[in-house]
């Protein structure tokens, strides 16, 4: 339906297009192909579709939680479970993997939020000059140990609150935020708030994930939304 369609677009934004592992210039040309490995964090539904979006698009996806299972459906590409630590020896699992390209985590944020408002931020790198403060060693070591150069975190600044302050202060802060940035005014403040240019090729994503059967229907996108870390 145009409303599931609609929900699909929302939802692969950042959990699968801007963590699309990617290999440019090939031949010497202009030319980028898909290609690679992604971890995803989490159990989630979101986390799921996460994986099942980028293993449908020819991405090697390795979904990692302390279940070690999650109900995902793995006939669309390739998708192993993993848990955090791998094997007798219980290495972690980013030392079982080597390497790999790009990581969506849907349950925290190694990020540091400095944001400098003034500047596009521009997310295909981890450096400083990208907007965004480097401010921590896990994402200097998945760049450095593991060739990771896209972190991608799902976690909203209302659940960062809410985790911030704990269950009696996070809902007051976040409903706070909420009425903030719904603010006309605080929208027109060009040093508060900014607009964000259209990802490159997001319409190809979205149609190949819906002819590959990817669908983050829009009842279960309500439902996410409705809790209050989700605000």
């Amino acid at each position: 339906s145009d409303a599931d369609a609609i929900s699909t677009y929302i939802m692969s934004l950042s959990t699968i297009h801007c963590a699309l592992p990617k290999v440019e210039n090939v031949g010497g040309g202009n030319d980028t192909i898909e290609m690679g490995k992604a971890v995803v964090l989490g159990s989630s539904d979101l986390a799921c579709f996460s994986a099942e979006g980028l293993a449908s698009l020819g991405i090697e996806v390795y979904l990692v939680n302390n279940k070690g299972n999650a109900k995902v459906n793995k006939n669309v590409g390739k998708i192993e479970v993993l848990k955090p630590a791998v094997g007798p020896s219980e290495n972690g699992f980013s030392s079982h993997l080597q390497q790999f390209d790009s990581l969506v985590d849907t349950i925290g944020n190694e990020r540091s939020f400095s944001l400098n408002l003034e500047e596009p931020i521009n997310d295909e790198d981890f450096g400083d000059s990208d907007g965004i403060s480097f401010g921590s060693s896990v994402l200097q070591l998945l760049k450095t140990r593991h060739n990771c150069r896209r972190y991608v975190s799902t976690l909203t600044h209302s659940q960062f609150l809410v985790a911030n302050e704990g269950i009696f202060g996070g809902p007051g802060k976040t409903e706070q935020y909420c009425q903030t940035v719904g603010n006309i005014s605080f929208l027109k403040k060009s040093q508060e708030c900014q607009p964000i240019p259209p990802p490159v090729a997001l319409g190809n994503t979205l149609e190949k994930l819906m002819a590959n059967g990817v669908v983050y229907p829009e009842k279960q996108r309500r439902k996410a939304c409705s809790k209050k870390s989700d605000a």
